[in-house]
């Protein structure tokens, strides 16, 4: 798991940054982590690990794609889930979770925030940029697993 998690972290890293920036998630970094993440999981399980990542992320995609029709997840943040389901189909479930929480704890502090401050709570057009909750959420889910196993 730790090899996973080393090689998805400078994708994530990467997608956090230009998402803060551009507000988009780059899809040659996404065909890049796909294509690592398959190399990955061929290295550590042959055929059926591949098979098993592949599921995982159709499975992701095709769950969340519910979520960009109402517009409540952006493109790029399922592509960066499935590509977290390839690199960890095992954990993709707990770390697709995980962000939605995160996510939320973190509009909730940042609503705090703003009500000390006395500041307008809510932006029109404001956005989240999902991929901090999922770089923070797969970071906190390799620890559990890691003190769990």
């Amino acid at each position: 798991m730790w090899l996973q998690f080393i090689l998805l972290m400078p994708v994530l890293i990467r997608a956090v940054f230009t998402d803060i920036k551009t507000g988009r998630i780059e899809n040659r970094l996404m065909l890049t982590a796909i294509t690592g993440g398959l190399a990955v999981d061929y290295y550590i399980g042959g055929t059926g690990y591949v098979l098993q990542g592949l599921k995982m992320a159709v499975l992701m995609t095709g769950v969340l794609f519910v979520l960009f029709l109402v517009k409540g997840l952006g493109a790029g943040d399922i592509k960066l889930l499935s590509a977290v389901g390839i690199f960890m189909p095992e954990q993709a479930v707990r770390i697709t979770v995980a962000a939605f929480i995160m996510a939320g704890l973190l509009s909730l502090a940042r609503i705090i925030y703003r009500a000390i401050k006395r500041d307008q709570i809510l932006v029109p057009g404001e956005t989240i940029h999902f991929s901090v909750p999922i770089l923070l959420s797969v970071c906190v889910t390799a620890c559990m697993a890691a003190r769990l196993g």
